[in-house]
């Protein structure tokens, strides 16, 4: 493939943290910051949806298979929008591919998985394969009720991945060795169109994408440059993370679905007035959250229940001798009453939001509720026993 079609990769910037786009992209802090804000989790249930999107259109049509075979394709599955069939795999310790597709190759009825990737270099050959699929519809109707009406003559054969037809993923294709070389070979994945506006546009955070890459000089490109622009979207997500970091309070909980585009937006664009680039931007985010999350830290260190596993251990262990059944899990035990025990102090503190300028007035706070609370919890924790025992009796 002539080199001219990675130029994009190449895109260099004393903006990027990489200098870089490429190994800018993949910089451990950029992934680090922005999987706070589900950066990759929201890239690949949005690839599966863009999956989806494309074979629905599959059945009844002829399909070229990136081996050069061609397909009569007679239905298709989204084996990951099912919740039985996950949570059945998930109990037999069985991988799930993301789509099952039904049809005809050369004459013969013929089944096989197929799998997102939008990046290609996290693609490993099993999770595709006969021996895989085989294995699942073998499970039986727990996972085969979920598919209507199977030919149970079928050939299963292996399957393939589904990644974007842009520059990275015939990069990482033809890599031999290296990090991001690319472990399951060329013919086994089928390659689909998208561009960065329609990719992401539907995402979360997808406004602020123009008001980063304005900083760095980069509006128009990102409509054009595949790489460019999820890399942004990665760094509006580190921003979202770092956000959400700074408004959860240092007491007493409350719901934080997202963060809202107009207000981000605006602190965004007053951290900007301020910074060189982008990437300065999310460094500044990071340093808010970073010292939210010490206060909280240290505000739930006061907090932590005053009893050691070995003390619950034991009164288990003595409970069930008592009652002569089997004792029940001392994880559950330790959340129910630890549950109870951070209730007391969201209930006489209220919520407390962060970042304070004093710490210690809150931390006095905190050991004052817990003087208050401590009288409370040998009932509340025998009430916790109790219940623990009934549960085990009732299963």
């Amino acid at each position: 493939m002539p080199q001219s079609r990675f130029d994009e990769l190449w895109f260099t910037s004393e903006a990027f943290p990489q200098g870089r786009l490429l190994e800018s992209y993949y910089d451990r802090d950029v992934t680090r910051l922005s999987d706070r804000g589900l950066a990759s989790n929201m890239i690949g249930d949005r690839w599966s949806d863009v999956c989806t999107d494309a074979i629905e259109t599959w059945p009844e049509s002829v399909l070229t298979l990136p081996d050069s075979q061609r397909m009569l394709v007679s239905a298709v599955h989204r084996l990951d929008a099912k919740p039985g069939i996950a949570r059945v795999a998930s109990k037999r310790g069985l991988q799930n591919p993301d789509f099952l597709v039904r049809g005809m190759i050369a004459g013969e009825n013929v089944l096989l998985s197929m799998d997102a990737k939008f990046s290609i270099d996290t693609a490993k050959s099993p999770q595709v394969s006969a021996e895989v699929l085989r294995a699942l519809l073998e499970v039986g109707p727990a996972i085969t009720d979920h598919l209507g009406q199977l030919d149970i003559e079928a050939a299963v054969r292996d399957g393939y991945f589904l990644s974007p037809d842009v520059a990275l993923t015939h990069y990482v294709l033809q890599l031999r060795r290296g990090r991001l070389a690319s472990r399951v070979p060329g013919s086994s994945v089928t390659l689909l169109t998208t561009s960065p506006v329609s990719f992401l546009k539907p995402m979360k955070g997808a406004r602020l994408l123009g008001t980063l890459a304005t900083l760095d000089g980069f509006r128009q490109e990102i409509r054009t440059n595949m790489l460019l622009a999820m890399y942004y979207f990665r760094l509006v997500r580190a921003c979202y993370g770092a956000w959400i970091e700074t408004i959860t309070p240092l007491v007493g909980r409350y719901e934080v679905v997202s963060a809202d585009d107009s207000e981000l937006e605006s602190q965004v664009i007053e951290i900007a007035r301020s910074s060189q680039n982008s990437w300065q931007v999310v460094m500044t985010w990071d340093a808010r959250a970073e010292y939210v999350k010490r206060q909280r830290e240290a505000v739930n260190g006061a907090m932590a229940l005053p009893m050691r596993s070995a003390e619950l251990r034991e009164r288990i262990e003595a409970e069930s001798a008592l009652r002569g059944v089997d004792a029940p899990s001392i994880n559950s035990v330790r959340r129910a009453i630890g549950g109870w025990y951070r209730r007391q102090f969201d209930e006489m503190l209220g919520v407390i939001p962060g970042p304070v300028e004093d710490i210690g007035v809150v931390l006095t706070q905190v050991h004052e509720a817990a003087r208050a609370i401590a009288p409370r919890l040998p009932d509340a924790f025998n009430q916790v026993i109790e219940e623990a025992f009934s549960n085990l009796s009732d299963e």
